[in-house]
């Protein structure tokens, strides 16, 4: 019975935590509409004068003296990624690289790659230059002059809606951990601190994604993206000679062959004459001496008799 009463009354903690953040947040909602009276109202004479400065367009717009269009009161600024790719022949490699470089650091750009390399004669370079969006289109023309251009890829992507749900996003989310915060600071139990630590861990967390998102887009706003490819076509090679054909190109040729044999066998003997001398010194010496120990055969003796053999029988026998 002690242990229900102790849930009951963890639970019962919990749930008052819960309907007192949702007052906060009640309250936090009821407020704006009172704190936005007084801006509405600060704001109505400004757009009464602007009326009366200018008259009204055929489209409905509002328009400043003169007919022109208020900036101030026109369309919002786009959020818009410009991306682009551009492939040029050159003819001096890196002086065409080291240019573009200098264009895209003269417009507070810089060099995000920097990949080179060289096949068959054929050298080529990638460059990855982040431009700011107001200078790219006079980058990429001043950059398309460096040589032979041969492929030009321009995009334009509109991330304005993405922009503005992300800021919603990120706002809800803020007041959200806002919100946890003031539930933590509350808490009382070792339980109650757990849980509210563990949501308030995963919002941070969904907050920080949202706001990298965020960051990223406004990088890639502020800075379009351009990859320049640069080659140097190898020079043509020259056709092989036609084989000759008769007497003297053919004794051209058995003479060269002769040279060529009549070398690599002297490099042969030159090579192995050290081994060679090397051997034979010890089996030309082993020779003398079994010939030196062989006894020689006695002067001045009888000569060895004959071999007796059966006499062949007489003729009167």
């Amino acid at each position: 019975m002690k242990v229900r009463w102790t849930d009951r009354r963890l639970g019962v903690g919990v749930a008052l935590l819960l309907a007192g953040a949702m007052a906060l947040t009640g309250c936090g909602g009821a407020e704006s509409p009172t704190s936005s009276a007084p801006d509405e109202d600060a704001r109505a004479p400004a757009g009464a004068e602007g009326e009366q400065e200018g008259p009204a367009g055929a489209d409905g717009e509002r328009q400043g003296p003169g007919g022109k269009e208020d900036p101030q009161v026109g369309k919002p600024a786009r959020d818009v990624i410009h991306t682009g790719e551009l492939r040029l022949e050159v003819k001096d490699l890196r002086a065409a690289a080291d240019k573009a470089t200098t264009i895209a650091k003269d417009a507070d750009g810089f060099v995000g790659g920097d990949e080179r390399r060289r096949d068959d004669g054929e050298a080529s370079a990638k460059l990855t230059l982040r431009i700011p969006a107001k200078e790219f289109s006079a980058s990429l023309a001043r950059i398309s002059k460096l040589g032979k251009e041969l492929r030009r890829t321009i995009a334009a992507e509109d991330v304005s809606e993405a922009v503005i749900d992300l800021d919603s996003r990120i706002e809800g989310q803020r007041a959200s951990v806002k919100r946890i915060r003031a539930l933590l600071s509350r808490a009382q139990s070792l339980s109650e601190i757990s849980t509210v630590e563990r949501e308030l861990t995963k919002r941070e967390a969904e907050l920080a994604a949202l706001e990298g998102r965020k960051r990223k887009l406004a990088d890639q706003v502020a800075y379009s993206t351009l990859v320049v490819e640069l080659f140097t076509k190898a020079p043509p090679r020259k056709a092989p000679k036609p084989a000759e054909i008769g007497f003297w190109p053919g004794l051209k040729t058995g003479w060269a062959a002769y040279g060529t044999t009549l070398s690599v066998a002297l490099t042969v003997l030159g090579a192995t004459l050290p081994f060679l001398v090397t051997i034979a010194v010890p089996i030309v010496a082993l020779v003398w001496l079994l010939r030196r120990r062989r006894p020689a055969p006695a002067r001045g003796g009888p000569p060895h008799p004959p071999h007796a053999g059966p006499r062949p029988p007489s003729a009167g026998a």
